[in-house]
Order: structure tokens, then sequence, then C-alpha cells
């Protein structure tokens, strides 16, 4: 049988456990263990190499020990066995995949896939990468588990694949850190890729396949991901990394189920610990399933100077809609809810560690009340989704906002569909100072001035703007917005005129997006080719 069949095979069977031996376990079993993290490796400054891979998993450790994490290092490609033990103080554990039988108990079918791979280069570093972080996500089960590869050789294609097929726990997050691979090398010496082309091309389809099916990846330049992209990989799920140190959220906020980006809640959450203020309220419209909610709840509580009363108000209509099935796809949320179920138990259940700090307000956002005297100082706004709701935020929470404090996040401003979001933004421009750009959709804004009492009472619809104030919204939204969120609200501006029933239009401000290179296929421009 080929290995990668007998692998495929084993990674499919159920109930095949992986443990620590008792030595082993009753040492991790004393720490307190939150937050682990594996680092697999080819290459550790100080141990084994000392190239550029090496020194960024050195910083990497550092950095993760610093924000808590409990930092194990698998060194692969060695033969030397270290038995757990660091001199290192940012490791906890130095381990190689040759010795993990030593430290692993294993059923019978592993030995013999262990026994199979030995000679082979790929899936016998990769193999046992996989065994390793399946016995750490089980035994570590109620803890946060982070494993992280660089894509060369592969040596994350099994546990990969494994937490595709939902083999490893979903406490597991796997990532892969680009540093340049097999690829560059086939390119550079035709001669030897030519005569060793079945180990090169088989290395290449691990590398590729590790960076493209990651829970994370990172790259490091801007040339490197052009250079993977002409090879065919795809790279529009990557965050740019340039000093090799990952934006890896140090809290629970990270494994939330949401349709927030992971710099969205590291921003709220360090907005609630080091700039919150407490003389106004955190409001949170269109909470979903909390996935904001959480890191503000989190940073209110690690914000020393926070009310005994503060908390976050959370706002949704908590029923379920059909488009929500694509975002629970891979969670274990698939299938569970149809259109019109009611899920607020879910987002009780995902927010219950922070209730305290968490008062919710299910119902139609268009029928609820806020008192103008209780000031808000962060609105975080993700249900802008009509002008309807438009016109009932502005009434309800923005005569709560305090001039010169407050803060109004709106997580759809790069988002095709809501385009009366800009227009409104931009009628209000001398009210509100653009404050940062958040990955990949929210644009922050910072209240200047009262609003006049009659803006903020009446309302809004496509009628109450010209053609040319609607180009000029455009305009200043672009002119804002960093060019990572560009390609967005361009599709966006194209949108209204899909929404004014003017779709000869839109296609022309498709057209005029591609001439000033702000369309992208892998942008919500995708969302208009159907339209």
């Amino acid at each position: 049988m080929a290995s990668n069949d007998l692998i495929s095979r084993i990674i499919s069977e159920k109930n095949l456990e992986v443990s620590f031996v008792p030595e082993f376990a009753d040492l991790l079993q004393q720490s307190q263990i939150t937050k682990v993290a594996i680092l697999a490796t080819c290459e550790y400054e100080g141990i084994f190499r000392n190239g550029g891979v090496g020194t960024h998993y050195k910083t990497l450790s550092e950095h993760l020990t610093r924000d808590g994490w409990y930092v194990i290092l698998l060194i692969c490609h060695t033969e030397e066995a270290y038995g757990g033990k660091s001199n290192i103080p940012a490791v906890k554990h130095i381990f190689s995949t040759g010795e993990i039988s030593k430290f692993l108990n294993l059923q019978p079918i592993h030995q013999l896939a262990l026994s199979v791979v030995k000679h082979d280069g790929f899936d016998r570093e990769s193999y046992p990468c996989f065994l390793f972080t399946q016995a750490v996500s089980s035994f570590c089960s109620q803890a946060q588990v982070y494993v992280e590869f660089h894509e060369m050789a592969g040596i994350g294609y099994h546990t990969i694949q494994a937490k595709r097929s939902h083999t490893l726990g979903e406490n597991c997050i796997t990532a892969v850190t680009m540093h340049s691979g097999h690829e560059w090398v086939y390119e550079a010496n035709g001669w030897y890729a030519e005569f060793y082309h079945q180990w090169f091309k088989q290395v290449c389809d691990y590398e590729q396949y590790t960076f493209e099916n990651a829970d994370l990846a990172f790259f490091p330049s801007y040339h490197l991901k052009s250079r993977v992209e002409s090879y065919g990989w795809k790279t529009d799920h990557a965050k740019h990394m340039p000093y090799f140190i990952p934006v890896i959220p140090n809290s629970d906020a990270f494994q939330l189920v949401g349709m927030t980006s992971p710099e969205e809640r590291q921003y709220v959450q360090d907005y609630a610990r080091d700039a919150y203020t407490g003389q106004g309220q955190i409001v949170d419209l269109g909470c979903w399933l909390g996935s904001l909610t959480v890191p503000l709840a989190i940073g209110l509580q690690d914000n020393p100077n926070t009310p005994a009363l503060g908390c976050v108000h959370a706002y949704d209509l908590f029923e379920w809609a059909e488009w929500m099935n694509v975002c629970v796809e891979y969670t274990p949320l698939r299938g569970k809810y149809k259109e019109g179920d009611n899920f607020l138990q879910e987002f009780l259940d995902q927010t219950k560690p922070w209730k305290d700090l968490i008062k919710v307000y299910p119902g139609d956002l268009n029928q609820m009340v806020w008192q103008p005297d209780q000031s808000i100082e962060f609105l975080m706004i993700d249900a802008m989704k009509s002008w309807e709701l438009l016109n009932s935020i502005v009434r309800i929470f923005f005569p709560a906002l305090v001039p010169g404090l407050s803060l109004v996040s709106h997580q759809d401003f790069c988002h095709y569909f809501t385009v009366w979001i800009h227009l409104v933004m931009y009628r209000f421009k001398d009210y509100f100072e653009p404050i940062c750009y958040v990955p990949e959709q929210t644009f922050v804004f910072k209240y200047l001035k009262p609003l006049p009492a009659e803006w903020m009472s009446k309302s809004y619809g496509f009628e109450d703007f010209s053609e040319t104030e609607m180009a000029a919204a455009f305009d200043y939204s672009l002119s804002i917005t960093p060019a990572q969120g560009k390609p967005n609200v361009a599709a966006a501006k194209a949108m209204l005129y899909f929404h004014l029933g003017d779709a000869d239009q839109a296609r022309l401000e498709i057209k005029r997006a591609k001439e000033q290179g702000w369309w992208s296929a892998k942008s919500d421009f995708r969302h208009l080719g159907k339209m």
C-alpha cells in the first residue's frame, strides 16, 4: 500500500486515540495550560541550524511566551533526541520527530504507518507531526492549541489534512508561514529538478497544499507572495507579516465562530483594554454569535479603569437566515439551524464565560430604544443592512454619542452591499473624523462635534442624494481607505447603481475599477458577476 493511501486511511479512522506516556502526561498536568503553541520546524536558532527560519522560530517563541503561551518545539529532519527537556527560557519542551514513539502511546496501526513512512522523505516528518499534534490537542482539550509550520518540505501536510477532516479537535488552529520552498529550487536548478522530478513534484504539492489549507497563512513579503502566485498558489487568504511575527490573538476570542477577521477582533479587544475610558457605554449592534462582543468583554475585563458596572450592550434579531450557512460550513454549527430559527441560545452559550460583562437585547433593532442621557463611548455597527436599519441606528443611538470622545466602528464599511453607509457618512463628514481601517471590512470614525438634531431624526433614502453627491461620497471613501480595502469600496460603488436599477452604469463602474487597478476577482467584485 502506498504511504499516502495508508495515511489517508488512518486519518479517516475514528477513535484511534493517541496519548502521552504517563511520565510526560504528569509533567504537563502540573501546569495550568490554557494556551499551548507547537512550533514544528527544521531550524531553530541556537540549537539546530541558524538560518532565517531558525531566527523566526526563536523570535516567535519568545513573543508567544511573553503573551502567556506554553511553547513546545518539535524539531524535524534530525536524529537527535531531546527527551522533552529544554534549557531555552522561551520553550517549555523540545522533541524531535524521530523520538515521538518514546513519548506517545500509539495504536498498532500508527506503529505500522511509522514503519511504512520511515524511508519516505516527506511522510517521515509530516506524519509524526500529526500524531504529536493530535496528542497535544487531545490532552489539552480545554486549551487553545496553536501549531505552526513553515511550508518547506510540507511537514504540516498530514496535520492540516487531519484538521480539515475534523480529526483534530476544534480547539486546534493550524498555521503556515511562507519562507520559500522547493518551487524556487525547481526554477533555479532545472537540471537537478529534472533528475529528481518526482521528488520535486511531491514536495512542491505538499508545500502548496499546506499553505492553501491551513487555518492561518502568513507571508513575509509581497515579492515572495507574487512568486508563489506565479506557480499557481492561492494566497488571497494569507496575511502579510513583514517582521515574521504573526498576529495571533492572545485570547479565547480567536476560537469563536463568527464573520469577523482576527484583526477586527484584536482591534476591539485592544480598544476595550487600553483606550476605553468608561465615560460612556460600549454598544455592539448586530452581534450575531458574539465574535466581537467577546473580545470587547475580554478587553473590558483587563481594563483597570473600567467601572464595576461597565458592560457590552449586544443587540441582534437572533433569527437565522439562509445566507448564514456558508459562515458555519466548517464549524460544529453546520446544519444546526434553518431559515427563521432563533439562535439566541447559541449566542449565550458562546459568550457564557463573559456573561457578567454582556447585556443582551434580542429583537428588531427598529423597535429598540436607548436613553440619550446614557452616553455611548464606542458604537460597533454591524447592522446597517438596509436604509431602514440605518435610519433607526442614527435616530436611536447617534444622539448618545459624545463629541471628542466617541468612536463609531462601521464593520460593513468595506462591504459591497451596504452602499448607504458611504452616502450618509459623507453627508456627516464634517462631524466625524476617519481614524483607521481594520482589515478586512471595518473603518473607525471619531465623533468630533454634535450632529444637528434634525439630521438624526430624518429618514434617509437614495432619493435624498444627488448623483453628484453620490459620486463625491465614494470618491471620499476611496480616498480614506488604504489599498487593501479599495476593491471592496469600488465594488460598493458599482453596487450602488445595481440598487438604483442602472445596470449599465454599474458595469461602467466595474470597468473603471479595472482601469484604476481596484478590481480583483478575490474581492467583493466576485458577487457582482452574478448580476
